[in-house]
């Protein structure tokens, strides 16, 4: 990369690769120490009340106020066995049925291909995950197609993480949730900036 705004960038894609590993995995002991010993989130650079209370909630986690087991347990019902009816997928709210592995999955993998990225396992996690796509985006920006991933958090992320938070219980994913849709509000207007800047 190159250029103040370049510098800028390379944080957003390492922001972008915490959120989109906290969304595609439960939280272990390891990945706690990672997030205590940085403070996560209270470098991340957006203003909002919530990343006060996502990190009181991994302060609890971490005095055993609640437990990793009790983690993992919501985690489930959040990104695994739709018990709460909500699902990290985003062809869960393209389709009126709400089905997955649909147009949406299709549409993700392919803007994917394009980029050489491939699905290591279809069978465990589509494509249009909502950690797979926060991934894509970290991605793009690493390769300075700031137009491409504006549009993409615009058109993809931005249109089912809304929903898909509306469900979430209060505590550390409904916190993780609401801290990734206004930072992904905020890059969108950055990337989108740079990119107007660079024409």
């Amino acid at each position: 990369m190159s250029g103040q705004g370049d510098l800028l960038l390379e944080d957003d894609a390492i922001w972008l690769d915490w959120l989109a590993t906290l969304h595609g995995t439960e939280v272990t002991n390891k990945i706690l120490y990672l997030l205590i010993s940085h403070s996560f989130p209270l470098s991340l650079p957006v203003e909002t009340s919530v990343k006060q209370e996502l990190f009181e909630s991994i302060q609890q986690i971490a005095h055993n106020e609640k437990s990793l087991e009790d983690l993992a347990s919501d985690y489930a019902a959040i990104y695994l066995n739709g018990r709460l009816g909500i699902s990290p997928y985003e062809s869960f709210y393209r389709d009126e049925d709400r089905l997955l592995r649909q147009k949406a999955t299709m549409t993700v993998r392919q803007k994917m291909r394009k980029y050489s990225i491939f699905s290591t396992d279809s069978n465990l996690m589509q494509e249009d995950h909502v950690s797979q796509e926060l991934f894509f985006v970290a991605y793009l920006v690493e390769k300075e197609e700031y137009r491409e991933a504006a549009d993409f958090i615009r058109n993809h992320l931005l249109f089912f993480l809304e929903s898909f938070v509306s469900g979430i219980p209060e505590g550390f994913y409904k916190y993780l949730t609401d801290l990734t849709i206004l930072y992904l509000k905020q890059l969108e207007e950055k990337l989108t900036r740079f990119h107007n800047q660079a024409i």
